[in-house]
């Protein structure tokens, strides 16, 4: 059976409809594909209404398009009145006869045809040759809808008439190749309509600046960071939302919390500086406290600092803290630089296998974190969650090095490609940052006069970025 219901030429006498069919298997008119097409009969017809339904009396999600509310011809003639024959009156199912000299419109079957089947579009989403879960996955053209890809990044569209759709795929941070697939239905499944995602990111450089260090990311996407002119200048926070940069600049060598366009300085008992590094959506702050020969992790809460300290480090800094009160960080034994999960009292150390050192700098509320180190060969950016360590670093970077990373999954830092310092949204980067041990050797060029405590913070904050 012919899902249009409209063929071309409107209304019709019983004997045209009849040579319109004939026309249709010769070719002379339209017969999507087949010759063998011929009026229904009285039964066939009325077999398809439902009479619980009205203009037209089809059935709930019937198939077919442009029924119209009218009178639709029959093979069967009348056994009293020849010159009678029966139509099926679309409007609300009566079956009844009609003059074969009046109009009425061709609705062509073919034997065994009545092709009121449903078909599905299938297909799935790769990345970096696994496959990608999470993604959006729109349709659109002769019906709508949507649905994401499952844990083995396959999705499927079910419940589709012939036509045309286009499929098209969507995740915050990422880009996908194509950006849509357009496909037709004509009388079978179709499947393999892939995509290929590649994660995207956004350089974040404000203007006339040679360098800049993403430092966090909050769940609406508000990024925080410094940046300067010049590598051991003093340097400048900045917050970016929305495409803009502000540029907020407290007294030097104190941490700060900057809320409404006011600043509440940080600067933790017997410190003589301090670097806010991480907050969450309750308030609280962790950051570093720095005093002479060492620097301390701190959280902020209520207006009562805590120090985190491993047993047996020697010193630490607190890198970020999650909604549940989870810290990360990082810091030395006197062996090795290692990260640190702080949560309810308890440290866990953090150092991917094979590497020389790590810092775990960002949490999210899921409690995956993100960090950066060394193998000893290359500086690079990790994800650590559930046990297990993946490595990043973008094609055609020289370092990378993991910040933070918000309930999205989306990632931000620092990095160099070989020619300029930037900040980087979703794929992480990461710079050869001063040592320790540099750090030191700047605070003692500060006390013999030969540096200005803004080279010791810029330097410092270089080296926590880490």
């Amino acid at each position: 059976m012919d899902k249009e219901c409209e063929l071309p030429g409107g209304y019709k006498t019983w004997q045209q409809a009849l040579d319109y069919v004939k026309g249709m298997n010769a070719g002379t008119y339209e017969n999507f594909g087949y010759t063998d097409w011929r009026l229904p009969n009285r039964k066939e017809l009325h077999s398809l209404t439902d009479y619980s339904r009205y203009r037209p009396a089809l059935p709930s999600g019937h198939p077919f398009t442009n029924v119209r509310a009218s009178d639709y011809w029959s093979s069967t003639t009348g056994a009293f009145r020849t010159g009678y024959a029966w139509y099926v009156y679309m409007t609300s199912g009566e079956v009844s006869g009609l003059n074969t000299s009046y109009d009425g419109y061709v609705w062509p079957v073919r034997d065994g045809q009545i092709d009121v089947s449903q078909y599905y579009i299938s297909g799935t989403v790769a990345l970096n040759g696994g496959l990608l879960s999470g993604v959006t996955i729109t349709l659109s053209g002769d019906s709508s809808g949507s649905t994401t890809t499952d844990a083995s990044g396959n999705y499927s569209f079910t419940g589709l008439n012939n036509g045309a759709y286009t499929i098209t795929p969507s995740k915050s941070g990422y880009t996908f190749t194509p950006s849509n697939i357009t496909v037709t239905i004509a009388r079978a499944n179709v499947i393999g309509i892939d995509f290929t995602a590649s994660a995207s990111y956004t350089e974040l450089l404000p203007p006339g600046w040679s360098s800049a260090f993403a430092t966090n990311i909050n769940n609406s996407g508000v990024v925080i960071g410094w940046y300067s002119d010049s590598l051991y200048s003093p340097g400048k926070g900045f917050i970016y939302s929305g495409g803009t940069y502000t540029a907020p600049l407290p007294q030097p060598g104190k941490g700060f919390i900057y809320s409404g366009g006011m600043y509440t300085e940080l600067l933790p008992p017997g410190c003589v500086g301090a670097a806010a590094n991480g907050i969450n959506d309750s308030g609280i702050v962790v950051g570093d406290g720095f005093s002479v020969g060492t620097i301390i992790g701190f959280i902020y809460s209520g207006g009562t600092y805590t120090d985190l300290l491993p047993t047996g480090w020697y010193h630490s800094e607190a890198g970020d803290i999650n909604d549940s009160g989870v810290v990360v960080g990082g810091g030395s034994d006197g062996t090795r630089q290692k990260g640190f999960i702080y949560s309810g009292g308890t440290y866990t150390e953090l150092l991917p296998p094979g590497w020389d050192w790590a810092s775990a700098i960002g949490i999210n509320n899921s409690g995956v974190v993100a960090g950066g180190g060394s193998d000893g060969t290359t500086h690079k950016g990790f994800i650590y969650s559930g046990g297990t360590y993946t490595e990043l670093l973008p094609p055609g970077y020289i370092e990378a090095h993991a910040i933070g990373i918000n309930d999205s999954g989306i990632v931000v830092g620092n990095g160099f490609d070989g020619t300029t310092w930037k900040g980087f949204i979703n794929y992480t980067l990461m710079i050869d940052y001063p040592t320790w041990s540099d750090v030191i050797t700047k605070y003692q060029a500060y006390v013999d006069g030969q540096a200005s405590w803004s080279d010791v913070i810029a330097c410092y904050q270089e080296y926590v970025s880490q």
